[in-house]
């Protein structure tokens, strides 16, 4: 994406989440004060939800660091649940240096015990262990039920394990349900992550953008107008992985050809990619001029032929009429005996055609009278 660009060494839309690069808008920094507070508030359960892409994954890898670095603070962390509750017991079991750690073949309840008697050994008042889990909406609740129940344990009112909950904001709705009440009540420290508003989506592009520049300046920098931004904007609603995704593909199409300004052009060709918003529809001029394939023999489709036939007639009935020939020409216009044939009014034939309509019934006449003379002279003969 960003190779075309020599101003910058990296790629500064990455869609995998950086400890390296954090941009601490207000609705981060809020998240982090809670996460902060949560950790010294002795509360044996803490959530944090959100949309999907809104820094939930890099909140958890600050805390994570926090607690080990500052705090010194045992942990176990769960990224994800397909790997499953005896996994995180057995991180668990690793962070606390238990002296004879259960196998890890045993059942589940028998390494949940375990972990009761190591804090019954040492008594209250020691280092509490967090047990942090991502994506908690995906959890069975086969495991999650299990979950619950392990900060649940107290050594005469002191809760030694704190369960640290990042999830989907359908988490929160999940909760309300009957069969989740118990867990419910027991959540009373929680956190909405909300999305980036405008102008923390411009900070943050902008943030990104300086994060990934090379180190020598140079002129061939992209950047995105007062409008892209407004545009970007309204089409991730401030979500900052649907950001990164969007900018990510606007360097891609810009870089390529050999664009600086990312205009609101770009972003929508590249939210066209993810099929954000409908294709552009082609110009009426490319419609019109476009035909359907037909073979060299197929016969006019019924539309068509009623069209030539409807322009035939017209040309015909735009011929100059010849005196007397009124009538004829009607004739012609309906039934277009000569039409196609290349005739025109110069020509001998329609001359001739001329000449017989205008006489013809003069001839007919005096042929008649012939007639009658003849038959009048044969009966008299006859009659002598």
């Amino acid at each position: 994406m960003h190779a075309n660009y020599p101003s910058l060494s990296g790629d500064p839309f990455p869609n995998p989440p950086s400890r390296e690069v954090f941009f601490s808008s207000s609705v981060h920094q809020e998240a982090w004060t809670f996460l902060c507070r949560a950790a010294e508030a002795g509360e044996p359960f803490v959530l944090l939800s959100g949309e999907f892409g809104t820094g939930k994954t890099l909140l958890c890898m600050h805390f994570a660091r926090m607690l080990e670095q500052e705090l010194a603070q045992p942990y176990a962390h769960l990224t994800t649940p397909a790997q499953g509750l005896r996994d995180l017991l057995r991180r668990a079991h690793s962070a606390l240096g238990t002296d004879d750690p259960p196998g890890m073949d045993q059942p589940i309840d028998n390494l949940i015990e375990s972990l009761y008697d190591h804090f019954r050994e040492r008594g209250p008042g020691g280092k509490r262990l967090f047990l942090l889990v991502e994506d908690a909406q995906d959890l069975d609740p086969a495991s999650l039920h299990q979950l619950r129940l392990l900060p649940n344990f107290h050594v005469d009112g002191w809760y030694p394990i704190c369960l640290v909950l990042f999830a989907h904001e359908a988490f929160a709705a999940m909760l309300r349900e009957p069969s989740w009440q118990a867990l419910d009540h027991r959540i009373r420290l929680r956190h909405r992550l909300a999305p980036l508003g405008l102008g923390e989506t411009r900070e943050y592009i902008y943030y990104r953008l300086l994060s990934a520049q090379s180190s020598e300046p140079t002129p061939f920098a992209p950047y995105f107008p007062e409008s892209a931004i407004h545009r970007i904007h309204e089409l991730t609603a401030g979500v900052p992985r649907a950001i990164n995704n969007l900018c990510g593909q606007c360097l891609s199409i810009g870089g390529e050809r050999g664009v600086v300004a990312l205009d609101t052009g770009i972003v929508e060709e590249a939210a066209r990619h993810f099929g954000w918003i409908e294709p552009a529809p082609e110009p009426a001029h490319a419609e019109a001029g476009r035909e359907e394939p037909r073979h060299a023999n197929a016969a006019p489709q019924p539309e068509a032929a009623a069209g030539t036939a409807q322009s035939t007639r017209a040309a015909a009935a735009a011929q100059p009429a010849e005196p007397g020939m009124e009538g004829a020409a009607g004739s012609r216009a309906e039934g277009s005996p000569d039409v196609g044939l290349g005739l025109d009014a110069a020509s001998p034939i329609r001359q001739s055609g001329s000449w017989l309509a205008t006489w013809g019934w003069w001839i007919a006449v005096a042929l008649f009278l012939v007639l009658i003379v003849l038959v009048g002279a044969g009966r008299f003969y006859g009659m002598g």
